[in-house]
């Protein structure tokens, strides 16, 4: 599986192939761990076009689409299909898992 976003090699991000009882449900899983992010880095984790789900293990991170953002310190956040891309910011550690449906 491959990712074009070399600014995610920064932050340990991690693509992984489902198993296959899970491809007809899951196209892929990413894991972001990273102890300590000197500064907010806005990071394209969540695929446009795709539903997807973040599990967090951290802090709160903060959620841009389009113009609008929301900041989430919930452990599970669902995010519907949709059009534009989603693009997480967080300051300090992040550890975090998402898939895209």
């Amino acid at each position: 599986m491959n990712y074009f976003n070399k600014d995610l090699d920064n932050i340990g991000f991690k693509l992984i192939e489902p198993c296959l009882e899970l491809k007809p449900f899951i196209q892929s899983f990413w894991l972001v761990k990273f102890n300590k992010i000197p500064f907010s880095v806005p990071l394209k984790i969540i695929a446009d076009g795709n539903s997807g789900f973040v599990i967090n293990f951290s802090s709160s991170y903060i959620v841009k689409m389009k113009e609008e953002s929301c900041t989430h310190s919930d452990k599970f956040v669902y995010f519907p299909p949709s059009e534009d891309p989603a693009f997480i910011s967080a300051k300090g550690s992040v550890f975090v898992i998402g898939g895209a449906l």
